[in-house]
C-alpha cells in the first residue's frame, strides 16, 4: 500500500481531486504518486534549491542525481540509483514526525539504501560543508559497493 510521510500530507489534497480513469484505486494513487513528486519538483523548499544548484547536471563530482524521486512507498529529496544513495534535507517539521521518518528510513534501508539526512539550517550556514560530508558519503557507499 501506498504511504505518505506527513510533511506530504497538504499533497493529499490531490489525491481527492485527481480524476483519472482506472479501474482500481491502486491505479488512482500509483498516478497520483508521479503527480504528487512532480508537484515537490516544482515547489522545492529554499534549502533544497540551494542545494539541487549544486548537485544538479552531474555538477558535483560527476554524480546523477535524481530529485523528489519516486521511490518504493515514498518520495525522496535526492536520489543516486548507482549508489543506492538518499540525500533527505530536513526542516523543522522532522522534528515533530520521528517516528515516520524512523519507518520510512527502516523501509529505504530494508531495500539497501544509504540514506544521508540534512538539516536546512546546515545547507544555509554552511554549504561547503555539507558538500564534504555529500562527497565522503559517496566514497564510502561507493566503496561498499564496490566490495559487494
Amino acid at each position: 500500500m501506498l504511504r505518505l510521510c506527513s510533511a506530504h500530507a497538504f499533497l493529499c489534497v490531490v489525491l481527492l481531486s485527481y480524476r483519472k480513469q482506472s479501474s482500481t484505486l491502486e491505479d488512482m494513487l500509483k498516478g497520483t504518486f508521479v503527480e504528487i513528486a512532480r508537484k515537490l519538483r516544482r515547489e522545492m523548499t529554499p534549502a533544497e534549491c540551494i542545494l539541487w544548484k549544486e548537485l544538479r547536471a552531474r555538477r558535483f563530482r560527476g554524480l546523477k542525481l535524481r530529485r523528489q524521486a519516486p521511490l518504493g512507498e515514498y518520495i525522496v529529496d535526492f536520489l543516486s540509483m548507482p549508489l543506492r544513495l538518499i540525500i533527505e534535507v530536513d526542516g523543522g517539521i522532522h522534528d515533530h514526525q520521528k517516528e515516520e521518518d524512523k519507518a520510512r528510513e527502516e523501509y529505504l534501508c530494508s531495500h539497501g539504501f544509504t540514506i544521508l539526512r540534512i538539516r536546512n539550517e546546515n545547507i544555509y550556514a554552511d554549504l561547503p560543508e555539507v558538500l564534504m560530508q555529500i562527497e565522503k558519503e559517496i566514497f564510502k557507499t561507493g566503496e561498499q559497493i564496490e566490495k559487494s
